[in-house]
């Protein structure tokens, strides 16, 4: 996904990603080994926007932009 990316933002709780264009996402991997903290995580949701106009700093604060398309349940015990 490296290459498809044209911005990044982080915080504590959110990783937020513009891609250079419109794709149809089949799937998604979490690797949270290389999170901090990570088995505190609980869940992880999927919010898609589609409009390429925006900065993801004028999106970043404002949900009304975002469509929620899954949330999916974290088993910790899984990797182990």
């Amino acid at each position: 996904m490296s290459d498809q990316k044209s911005e990044a933002k982080f915080t504590d709780c959110l990783a937020l990603y513009k891609l250079r264009g419109s794709f149809s996402v089949r799937s998604v991997t979490a690797i949270l080994k290389d999170c901090r903290g990570f088995k505190a995580v609980k869940k992880i949701t999927i919010y898609v926007n589609n409009n390429q106009t925006l900065d993801l700093n004028e999106m970043k604060g404002n949900w009304n932009l975002w469509h929620k398309v899954a949330e999916i349940s974290v088993d910790i015990t899984a990797g182990s």
